[in-house]
C-alpha cells in the first residue's frame, strides 16, 4: 500500500488489500479512457468514473469546461450528470467515485451529496496538476469531508495509480503543446 494514504472509516482497513486491486484496476481503466480526450480537440486529464454499490460502472466522463464553455463541466461532476441522466436518480447511495486527480471543493461537495461512500483518486491537485489548475488549493477533499454534517462520512483513498494520473498530466501537457494550445 505504499503511496496510498486512507482517510475515514477505518474499520475497512482490513479489507484494503482485497479491495486495492480493484481500485488500481478501475483507476487505470479510467487513466485510459481519459487519454481518449488527447484524440479531440480539447484534451485533458481530468477524468472521472461513478460505480454503485454492486460494482457497476455507472458512469465516466472527462473534463469538458473549454469545449462546451461551462466551468462546471468537470470530470468527476460529468461522471455524475450522466448517471443522474441514465438512472433517472440525484442519489447514489454507497457508490465509489474515481477521479484522475484530487476533486475540487465543487466536485467534492457534489460527491457527498449524492452519497458516494468511498472517493479515489490519483494524482494531487497541489503537488501534481498545479499546471492545469489556476491557483494551489489550500481546501482539499479530505477537508471537505471533515466538516460535513452529513452521515456515514465518506471514505477516501488517495493515491492510487498516482504515477499512472501524472504520466496522465505529463502525456496531456505535450498533445497540447503540439496542439498549440496554452497549459
Amino acid at each position: 500500500m505504499s503511496g496510498i494514504f486512507i482517510w475515514g472509516n477505518e474499520t475497512r482497513l482490513e479489507h484494503m488489500d482485497n479491495e486495492l486491486a480493484t481500485h488500481q484496476k478501475r483507476m487505470q481503466a479510467l487513466v485510459d479512457y481519459t487519454a481518449t480526450s488527447f484524440e479531440t480537440p480539447y484534451p485533458t486529464p481530468f477524468g472521472g468514473a461513478l460505480y454503485g454499490s454492486d460494482g457497476t460502472l455507472l458512469a465516466q466522463a472527462y473534463n469538458r469546461m473549454v469545449r462546451e464553455c461551462d466551468p462546471s463541466s468537470h470530470g468527476e461532476l460529468n461522471a455524475i450528470r450522466e448517471a443522474c441522466k441514465k438512472y433517472k436518480t440525484r442519489s447514489f447511495p454507497g457508490s465509489i467515485l474515481y477521479a484522475t486527480s484530487e476533486p475540487c471543493p465543487m466536485c467534492m461537495t457534489a460527491t457527498i451529496s449524492i452519497g458516494v461512500e468511498t472517493l479515489v483518486f490519483g494524482a494531487f491537485t497541489n503537488e501534481d496538476a498545479i499546471n492545469f489548475w489556476p491557483q494551489e488549493m489550500d481546501l482539499r477533499a479530505r477537508d471537505i469531508a471533515e466538516h460535513v454534517i452529513m452521515r456515514p462520512k465518506i471514505e477516501i483513498i488517495e493515491g492510487v495509480e498516482r504515477d499512472a494520473c501524472r504520466q496522465l498530466f505529463t502525456d496531456c501537457a505535450s498533445t497540447m503543446i503540439k496542439l498549440g494550445i496554452r497549459i
